[in-house]
Formats: C-alpha cells, sequence, structure tokens
C-alpha cells in the first residue's frame, strides 16, 4: 500500500498562521474550516503546522512553516497535501516570487498545496497563475499600506507628546492617561493600555534614579571621568542600571545623550518597516517635543556632548598597534582582559574585528603566550571572528553533533571549530531553525533539561553555593564550564539577574572578595602539596576614612621613596587595592589626592609595577 495513501484516503496536514497574539480565535478558525474542507475532500489529515504571532512578512521565526518545508523535502514523508486558508496565510512576503519559491519546492516535492477558501483551484492552468500572482501581490500590498497607517498614526500621536512604544531608560516611568487627560497609574514593566482611548505620557522614575543620573553627568562633565570607570564606580556601589543589570559604558554613553533628561522627548529617529534593517531618519524627519522639567540644564547637557565628541571614536592601524606595544611593555604580558583595562586604546573587540583575531596582534607584536588559557583564548577569538559560509555553519555543527551526540549553547561556545551561538541566530534566523536544518530533532525539541531543573530548583543552588565553597568564589564562566550545572541563563530566567542567585545560594562576598578567597584558596592547595604546609593569610586593615587612608598613602612613600599596588597590599596597616578601588576610581586618583608629585615614572620610564591606573583584571 502507498505510504501516502491510507484506506484509499491521501493523508494531508494544515498550516495555519496568525500575525498578532491578539487574534484569539483565529487559529480554531482556521483549523475548523480546513478541517471541514478536508472531510468533504476525503483527506485523512494527519498533522497541523502552526505560526502562532508571526509575521507573514519573512520566514525568518516562522518555525512551523520552517518544519513543513523540511519535512516535505524528507524521502520518509507520510502526506501529499498541504491544506492552507487562503494565500496571506502561507504569507505577506514583499518578494511575491519568494511567496512563489517556498510553494514550488513542495510541488517539486510531490506535494501539492490546496487554499481552502480561495475561489480558484490550485491547478496549473493560466487562469490560476494569474489568480495566484494577484492574490500575492495584494497580500503584500496589504502590509505595506498598514505599516504607512501605522507610522503616520505613531508619529502624530508622538508629536502631541504621548510615548510611544519601546521600554524607558532608567530614572523614567509611564503614566496612564485616560481619554479626559487624568492621570491613572504607573504602568509596570510588561503592562499595556487596554483601552485604545487612553495614551501613555512619561514622567520622572524614582528619587534615586533621578540623582544616579544627575551623579553620572556631575562625574563626566566636572570630574571628567570616562565612560568605563563611571560604569565600574556605579556597579562598586551597588546601583543597578536598566532591568537590574549592571553599567556598562554603552548604558553610560545612552543617559548622556537621552533628551529626556532636558525634558524633550524624541521619536522618528530611526525607521525600520515590514520587517527590513533599521536604517537612520534625516534629523529634520525627528519629532522632539517637551514633555516635562529636565534633570539637568540644558549646558550640562551641551558640555556631555561636547565632551562625547572629543573622545577618540576612530583608531588608525599604528596608532592601536603603538598602544599594545605600549601595554606589552609596561606589562610584560597582554591579555584581552588588560586590554580591556586600559584606557588608553580600543578595546579587544575592536582589535580582533581590525586585525581578525588576538591571536594576529600577539604576532605582530612578537609576544607568545605562555599560559595555556591564552592559547586558548587566542584561538577561540580567531575562530568566532572570522566570516563562514552556511556550509561552514552546518557542517561545523554537524561535526560536533556527531562527537558530543547532542548539541546545546554550551558545546557551540566551548567548541574551537564552531562560530559563536550568536552567529547561527542571525544566519538561520534562531538556533533551533538552525538545528533543524541539520534534522537535529532533540535540540529543536529543547527537551528535558528545562523542565528537569524547574523541578529541581534547590538542587540547582545547592551545587551552586558547592561550586562556591570548592573554588572560593563563582563566576558565569566557572557556571558554564560545570556540567554539573544549569547555564547561567537559567539563574537569570529563574532569578531575575544572577548576582540575585547568588545570594540565594547563600553567596554574599563581593567580586572582589570573591577573588581574593579564591586566590588564598589556590596559593594555599599549591603551598599545601609542595611544601606540606598551608600558607597562613595575612590580616588587612579596613577601609577607614579618606584623611587616613591619605595619611597612610604618604607613609608609605616617605618609607619607601615610591607608591605602588603591590607595596599597598603587603602594608598590614593598608587596606587592599580592591577595597580602595570600590572608593577611587583610580589609585592614581589616591596619589593625586595624597600630593604625590611624578606617580608612576621611576627614571623617566613608566614601571611594571606602576601599572595601574585602573582595577586589574578579575
Amino acid at each position: 500500500m502507498n505510504e501516502l495513501v491510507l484506506a484509499s484516503r491521501p493523508n494531508a496536514v494544515r498550516y495555519v498562521r496568525v500575525s498578532t497574539e491578539h487574534q484569539r480565535y483565529s487559529l480554531e478558525h482556521q483549523s475548523d474550516l480546513i478541517a471541514s474542507h478536508a472531510t468533504s475532500c476525503g483527506y485523512n489529515l494527519i498533522a497541523t503546522y502552526t505560526d502562532e504571532g508571526r509575521s507573514g512578512l519573512t520566514i525568518a521565526g516562522r518555525e512551523g512553516l520552517v518544519r513543513l518545508l523540511h519535512d516535505v523535502t524528507k524521502p520518509q514523508r507520510t502526506f501529499s497535501i498541504i491544506l492552507v486558508l487562503d494565500v496571506s496565510r502561507w504569507g505577506r512576503f514583499q518578494d511575491v516570487d519568494q511567496h512563489a519559491a517556498y510553494e514550488f519546492i513542495c510541488r517539486d516535492m510531490g506535494v501539492r498545496i490546496e487554499y481552502v477558501n480561495e475561489a480558484f483551484a490550485n491547478d496549473d492552468s493560466v487562469a490560476t497563475s494569474l489568480l495566484k500572482h494577484m492574490k500575492r501581490i495584494m497580500a503584500s500590498e496589504y502590509s505595506r499600506e498598514l505599516s504607512v497607517k501605522v507610522s503616520r498614526a505613531a508619529v502624530s500621536t508622538a508629536e502631541r507628546g504621548f510615548k510611544q512604544g519601546g521600554p524607558l531608560p532608567i530614572g523614567y516611568r509611564r503614566m496612564l492617561v485616560s481619554g479626559d487627560g487624568t492621570h491613572q497609574r504607573i504602568l509596570q514593566a510588561g503592562e499595556r493600555k487596554s483601552l485604545t482611548s487612553d495614551k501613555v505620557v512619561i514622567v520622572p522614575g524614582p528619587k534615586e534614579e533621578v540623582a544616579t543620573i544627575r551623579r553620572i553627568f556631575k562625574l563626566f562633565t566636572r570630574d571628567r571621568f570616562d565612560l568605563r570607570t563611571i560604569a565600574r564606580k556605579l556597579n562598586n556601589d551597588g546601583v543597578a542600571a536598566d532591568s537590574g543589570g549592571v553599567w556598562t559604558a554603552r548604558k553610560i554613553k545612552g543617559v548622556l545623550t537621552n533628551t529626556l533628561n532636558i525634558g524633550v522627548y524624541s521619536y522618528n529617529k530611526t525607521t525600520t518597516r515590514l520587517k527590513s534593517k533599521k536604517a537612520k531618519n534625516p534629523e529634520a524627519m525627528w519629532i522632539k517635543v517637551r514633555v516635562g522639567k529636565p534633570l539637568v540644564s540644558e549646558q550640562t547637557f551641551d558640555l556631555a556632548k561636547r565632551l562625547l565628541l572629543k573622545r577618540p571614536t576612530k583608531y588608525t592601524r599604528r596608532e592601536m598597534i603603538a598602544g599594545a606595544g605600549r601595554l606589552l611593555k609596561a606589562k610584560g604580558r597582554i591579555s584581552s582582559a588588560l586590554i580591556a583595562c586600559c584606557p588608553d586604546i580600543p578595546g579587544p573587540h575592536t582589535y580582533a574585528r581590525h586585525f581578525g583575531s588576538l591571536a594576529k596582534l600577539y604576532e605582530l607584536l612578537g609576544y607568545k603566550p605562555d599560559t595555556a588559557h591564552q592559547r586558548n583564548a587566542c584561538k577561540m577569538t580567531r575562530n568566532k571572528h572570522q566570516r563562514y559560509t552556511r556550509e561552514e555553519l552546518l557542517d561545523g555543527l554537524k561535526r560536533l553533533l556527531a562527537e558530543k551526540g547532542e548539541l546545546s549553547g554550551r558545546l557551540i561556545q566551548q567548541c574551537p571549530y564552531t562560530a559563536s551561538p550568536s552567529v547561527y541566530p542571525k544566519r538561520f534566523g534562531s538556533m533551533r531553525l538552525a538545528y533543524a536544518e541539520i534534522g537535529y530533532a532533540k535540540g529543536y525539541l529543547n527537551s528535558g533539561r528545562k523542565s528537569y531543573w524547574d523541578a529541581h530548583q534547590d538542587l540547582a543552588i545547592k551545587k551552586l553555593k558547592t561550586l562556591h565553597d570548592r573554588n572560593g568564589f563563582v563566576t558565569t564562566a566557572l557556571v558554564e564550564a560545570d556540567p554539573e550545572l544549569p547555564a547561567t541563563d537559567w539563574f537569570r530566567h529563574r532569578f531575575g539577574t544572577f548576582t540575585n542567585a547568588c545570594a540565594a545560594a547563600g553567596i554574599t562576598l563581593s567580586h572582589g572578595e570573591q577573588v581574593a578567597e579564591g586566590y588564598y584558596r589556590m596559593i594555599s592547595r599549591y603551598a599545601k602539596s609542595k611544601l606540606g604546609e598551608p600558607v597562613v593569610r595575612r590580616s588587612k586593615a579596613k577601609l577607614g576614612s579618606d584623611e587616613e587612608l591619605i595619611a597612610g598613602i604618604r607613609r608609605l612613600y616617605q618609607e619607601h621613596g615610591r607608591v605602588t599596588a603591590n607595596l599597598i597590599d603587603d602594608d598590614p596597616f593598608l587596606p587592599t587595592t580592591y577595597r580602595i578601588y570600590e572608593r577611587y576610581a583610580s589609585l592614581k586618583h589616591l596619589y593625586v589626592r595624597a600630593g604625590i608629585p611624578n606617580v608612576g615614572r621611576l627614571g623617566g620610564r613608566r614601571s611594571r609595577e606602576t601599572f595601574h591606573a585602573h582595577p586589574p583584571s578579575r
């Protein structure tokens, strides 16, 4: 008996799609109509492929359609008919040839598509071809017209000072306003207005967040700290960024350039229509509306803008090599962490993009990594930044699957011959779609792992505590490298942040204290194995007042004629350098406060021991 026919009835599958999650009954409505059509035609309906809340403008993210096309090409498929409600449910592709191409793939594999709610039979006649082509054009034109209408309405609403979509930065909240202009309540994260007559306006947030914004402007314009130093100070003080995250230089720049801080709401600065790439609009098209009182003065905002323009944003090849050479000469070695901590050169990612990898930079400097960790880091950097073809990406996944028997983001990240896990969603739409390309069903379904740890949350917390006790500290890198623990994304999903997960496990030490504890544990284990006796950890003074700290630094300078990070750490009457970094942006700032002249220069040359304008890599 033919596998595609069961009891003289051909097997068929149905494909249903809705573009928004608010179309609550559309999926059931489509399924019922298709089921009635299958019954009347004598088809045996065996499966349903669904895309809920997915736009038909592109195939990216439409996992149901991707699985359907993938199953069509399988030799062991058991259906010969695909039932779709109408042409628009198959897609509203802006290129009608793309719409026809997917249909041709099915027809070429011997699978026929039937449109249930269309007035034509999907055959090879000229009339049917013309009608289908017109329907495809009408489906795409509907999306274009709707996009124009929605864009005009959004611009018109923004001109009246109402908030349009997207999250707000730190320091601001969304206020729900009724149709008569009455303020209702503050909308929480994820909440939306329920009535079309309601509007949303922007209001200042909590006093703590407003104070944080003013502090950032003060540190940047008055104290002239760079962006990374400001981010480090805020993180050390426990100030949370937006969504409870950590501060970065990019987020600091976003605060300094946000016109809401001077009471101006800017909209329509970019355009993204019909799933196209984001494009910048000319400044004449921007919508600028005054929506409230400024949090900082316009003079301060303009000064921050001028200072940002003065920052070096582009480096020549010669300048980048020279800067890395100075760092190598000062420290005696070089790594991505040291490059990231040095304020006078670009970051490690800039070097990797410019030279292809950090390994090539090391070759130009004549430097050979002296540890296996650095050599592996160079190898990973080289593979993660090079350009992969589609075939190479899939071949790498197939090879890894053959070796490990399974696929995951952690395995891909640790594998030296695959691209970074972030590359696959960009090239295939999502990691699941990449798995589907090689026929990996388990990776597609992601079965077992999430449900197991969700049911054993206490066990995950216990193992996280065990990892901390074993190493003396815990980081995301240690968690990712431990096969007995879930990924760090799981901890963030369950607890909001990885820091909250550590707090739930009873890990209350700061990052600097954790690193210090791990360092002394490592030294003690080494000494005990080599010398037969443990290392006794010396006690350190606590971080006192500024006057006491400055007096101690001056005393150290008078005793030794110089001040270095090593001398500070060796002095039992002074706190550790990590404690000092929590109060000062760098040791150099403390030296200036103490009045120590010409810090960091010994005999006209910078000493390796005094290169600590910024905290060392942790």
